[in-house]
Formats: C-alpha cells, sequence, structure tokens
C-alpha cells in the first residue's frame, strides 16, 4: 500500500467477493500510511458496509493525528464530518497528540461539544492531564467536577503502572493543594475507588500533598490494597501515617474478606506483625489481625 496505494485500492475494488472484502476491509485500514489519511477517509466512507462487524478505529485515528498538527480547528472540522457520516468514534486514542496541540481551544469547538461523550474524546482529556495537568484538571473540575477530573485520568496513556501515570498522580497531589476544603473534600471522595486500586497512584498523589490530613486519607486509601492480600504494599502506605493509632485503627475499619484477597505468605504474616508491634499493638491485637491474613 505504500509503494502504490491507488493500484492496492483498485485490486481491493475488484475482489467479487463482499465476504473477502470485508475480512481484507480491516487489514487495508491498518496498512494505510498515516500521510494518505484523507483519502483513507474517503475509502472509509465509501466502504462502510464493510466495516459493520469490526471498527474503522486506524483508518479514523490516522485522520485525527493529521488533523491535529494542523490544529483544533481542522480537528473540529474533522469530527463533526464524522459525525454527519455516521462513523464512529466509539474506541481510546493510541497515538500521542503533537506536543504543542492547544486542547484549551479545541474543547470550545463544534466538534468537541458534539462529540464530547464519546470514548474517542474522554481520551483526549486524559492526554491533556498528561500534558497540561493544571490546566486540564482545572477545566474538568470547572466541567463536571472531580467525578470527571477522575474519571479522566483512567483513559489515554494513564495506565496503572505507568510513567505517565505516576507523574500524573503527583502533579494531581499539586492541584489537590490549592483546591478549598470543600472542594479538597469532594475531590477525596471522587478518587477514592481509583487510590484504592491503585497504591502506586496513592503513592505519588500522597508524596506531592503538603497538607497532612490529606496525606493521611490518601495514605489511608492506598492501604486498601491490602483487601486482596498485597501486604507489603499497605504497610508502605500505613507506615506513611503519621499516628500509630491511626493505623492499628485502619484494621478495624477496613477487615478483611475471605472471599477477596489472596492469603499472605509467612514472610509477609512476620513483616506484618512487625509493624504492628512497632506501632504498639498488643499481643491480642497483633493475633487478631494476622488471623485475618493466615496461610
Amino acid at each position: 500500500m505504500e509503494r502504490d496505494l491507488d493500484a492496492a485500492v483498485s485490486w481491493f475494488e475488484a475482489i467479487p467477493l463482499a465476504a473477502t472484502r470485508r475480512a481484507l476491509a480491516i487489514k487495508m485500514s491498518m496498512g494505510w500510511p498515516v500521510e494518505e489519511a484523507v483519502k483513507g477517509l474517503d475509502f472509509l466512507i465509501a466502504h462502510q458496509d464493510l466495516f459493520t462487524t469490526s471498527s474503522p478505529w486506524a483508518i479514523v485515528e490516522k485522520n485525527v493525528v493529521m488533523s491535529s498538527r494542523a490544529g483544533p480547528g481542522a480537528l473540529s472540522a474533522l469530527l463533526i464530518r464524522l459525525g454527519e457520516e455516521r462513523i464512529s468514534t466509539d474506541f481510546n486514542l493510541r497515538t500521542p497528540m503533537p506536543d504543542d496541540f492547544d486542547y484549551a481551544a479545541f474543547v470550545s469547538t463544534e466538534g468537541y461539544q458534539k462529540n464530547r461523550d464519546s470514548p474517542l474524546l474522554s481520551s483526549f482529556l486524559s492526554n491533556w492531564l498528561n500534558q497540561d495537568t493544571a490546566a486540564a484538571a482545572s477545566w474538568l473540575m470547572d466541567n463536571g467536577g472531580p467525578e470527571a477530573l477522575i474519571r479522566s485520568t483512567s483513559g489515554g496513556f494513564m495506565t496503572f503502572g505507568s510513567e505517565a501515570n505516576d507523574r500524573l498522580w503527583k502533579s494531581l497531589g499539586a492541584f489537590a493543594e490549592e483546591l478549598s476544603p470543600d472542594e479538597q473534600s469532594h475531590f477525596m471522595k471522587a478518587a477514592q475507588s481509583r487510590l484504592r486500586n491503585d497504591p502506586t497512584a496513592a503513592l505519588n498523589f500522597a508524596g506531592a500533598l503538603i497538607d497532612p490530613e490529606l496525606k493521611d486519607q490518601a495514605h489511608e486509601l492506598g492501604a486498601q490494597i491490602i483487601a486482596r492480600g498485597e501486604i507489603e504494599r499497605a504497610v508502605q502506605h500505613l507506615d506513611a501515617i503519621r499516628n500509630p493509632a491511626r493505623r492499628l485503627a485502619f484494621f478495624e475499619s477496613n477487615p478483611t474478606s475471605p472471599f477477596s484477597q489472596r492469603k499472605a505468605t509467612s514472610g509477609e504474616r512476620e513483616l506484618l506483625k512487625s509493624r504492628l508491634t512497632a506501632w504498639g499493638a498488643d499481643d491480642q491485637q497483633v493475633e487478631a489481625i494476622l488471623n485475618s491474613y493466615a496461610p
């Protein structure tokens, strides 16, 4: 296709069996040269019937990439055309946006406003968060509140354990420090589920906080990974909580479930026992807590 795109399309269109063309259509879209994205969109529009059982995301994404290089207006025009042609944008962006893309201008365009609920546009917001956390987070807080902000931490390139995810949550810690007390409370409530399930994000977030109470709350959320039997990671969070009594109280307010965790190894139980003792737990408390993580 890269050597002679027109010849490849002519060969494809000459195939008599629709089933064969349908099977090849997705391969054509995957192999389509990005610099010929506009021709690819014309091809997709002309052969939409061949994509009824597969997603045309590859050609759409190549057009998104090329349009974004031309700026927010060009990308907006593309999205409007995709909507008019009823071409799906039900996929997450896999290709990074240009470093100098003006997201702030883009979110005010007609193309964004008409398609703002699509997964593709949600991944745009995730990429904006990755590129300029403060600006994106402020916009999201004003246009959907903390819930919209937290939703955008899990799309695009914000995968669990990724470098981008680590950097994002450090930036969000600094951002949360600047919120009012009411906004902080709302933010922490919205972030609970994410921080419970991603202790690394919780660690990065807490590490960027200055307010001691917020730091403790973030560490308590990260420590809840212990419900899945991940004792070492939970202890890392619990050790960071200021008051040893609060560390012990964590176990009373977060009882374990035998159906939601793996059992601890003997080494993990020894680690937990030593930390509980250091935190001031008596023998009865230590035994009761350790019994919850019996192998």
